[in-house]
């Protein structure tokens, strides 16, 4: 309120309802959420699945990263050579939705060449997404405001990948424990055996620890 009558605000009210920059700030928001909640959650799933120590889980990781790293230069440079950006952005956000979902669909059997090719996806996703939303908000942002805007995307992601993190994070816990009873009793356990091992089993330590067909359970 008080912004809205100063002389000379902090963030003037035409940048914030300028509709390709409140377009790029919740896209920016989405996509922040669903990359820090998969860097959240996908090392987790990689050490409780498939039983590897967290360096191990981390370098799994890479092929998000290296894509990331080749394609964010490439997409720069074929955005600054012809102007055009709308068919990088609809295709970034595409493969980036096509790799969730297949990281959707991970089990705990050995699928490394689904889970590398997912992350390549997300990879290019990212790649191709953040920086142009980025750069958009910018051209789009009345002469003068480039920095609030700038500032407006950064404070989007960071809100994003709290809010991704938060509800998806409380969201997988919900859902873990709320299935693992009826899983172990599957396995062989008795209904309170199950009750209080799905409650114990709260790190990879604990279910490294267990026997083979109850680690299965756990891990899928």
């Amino acid at each position: 309120m008080v912004e809205s009558r100063a002389a000379n605000p902090l963030l003037d009210r035409s940048v914030v309802w300028s509709p390709i920059v409140r377009r790029c700030l919740s896209i920016s928001l989405i996509v922040s959420g669903l990359m820090y909640t998969m860097l959240f959650l996908l090392p987790q799933y990689l050490q409780l699945a498939r039983n590897l120590s967290p360096t191990a889980s981390a370098l799994h990781l890479l092929p998000v990263l290296i894509t990331q790293i080749i394609v964010t230069p490439l997409v720069g440079r074929w955005i600054s050579r012809d102007g055009r950006w709308r068919h990088f952005a609809v295709t970034a956000l595409v493969s980036l939705t096509v790799g969730m979902l297949l990281l959707g669909t991970l089990r705990s059997g050995p699928e490394t060449i689904i889970l590398s090719f997912s992350m390549v996806l997300v990879g290019i996703g990212l790649a191709g997404s953040l920086q142009v939303l980025m750069a958009l908000a910018q051209t789009a942002a009345p002469v003068g405001h480039a920095g609030a805007v700038t500032s407006l995307v950064t404070f989007s992601r960071s809100l994003g990948s709290s809010i991704g993190i938060a509800a998806l994070g409380s969201l997988s816990s919900v859902r873990a424990h709320s299935v693992m009873p009826e899983r172990l009793e599957a396995a062989g356990l008795s209904a309170a055996d199950a009750r209080q091992l799905a409650g114990a089993v709260d790190s990879p330590a604990a279910v490294a620890n267990l026997p083979d067909k109850v680690r299965e359970a756990v891990a899928s």
